[in-house]
């Protein structure tokens, strides 16, 4: 069974505020379908530490998940981008058009992608908040990545 690895520490937030919870990482540390989550209204970055895990024994089913959805439903499109970094380097890219109810969204490492990571210990999520128009927000409730060999998920007090 694949064990995921999620955001454990912000490492900055810009205009991204919890709703429900304390903080960034405690409102992501739990898939709890929009009872806490995170939004953005200004277009901006927020990143945010994934818990530090060894280097898994495979490369492939490396496959990073974000619940999200965008709170107003009107005919308007809201993009988001979560990029899968390591230091200051982006290792893979999901670019989100979101729905208007929570959905997972997923993306599948390539084993090229999975390859170029060298330190698990250091990686993070970005994501950004790319175009959201006036009266709509962008929303997320969970961010994971799964490894093949084990599933490491956003603690919530780090």
């Amino acid at each position: 069974m694949p064990v995921s690895k999620t955001p454990g520490g912000t490492s900055s937030s810009g205009g991204w505020l919890p709703i429900g919870a304390a903080t960034l990482h405690e409102a992501l540390a739990s898939n709890d379908n929009g009872t806490s989550y995170v939004v953005c209204l200004d277009g901006s970055s927020a990143t945010l530490a994934l818990d530090a895990a060894d280097n898994p024994n495979e490369l492939g089913g490396h496959t990073l998940t974000v619940r999200c959805q965008k709170a107003v439903d009107l005919a308007q499109t809201v993009l988001l981008r979560a990029e899968l970094m390591e230091g200051a380097s982006v290792r893979a890219t999901l670019d989100i058009t979101a729905a208007s109810s929570w959905s997972d969204e997923t993306y599948t490492l390539s084993e090229a992608e999975a390859a170029s990571i060298t330190d698990y210990a250091a990686l993070s999520v970005k994501l950004t908040d790319i175009d959201t128009p006036l009266l709509a927000e962008s929303q997320v409730t969970y961010v994971e990545l799964a490894l093949p060999d084990r599933r490491l998920r956003v603690h919530c007090c780090g």
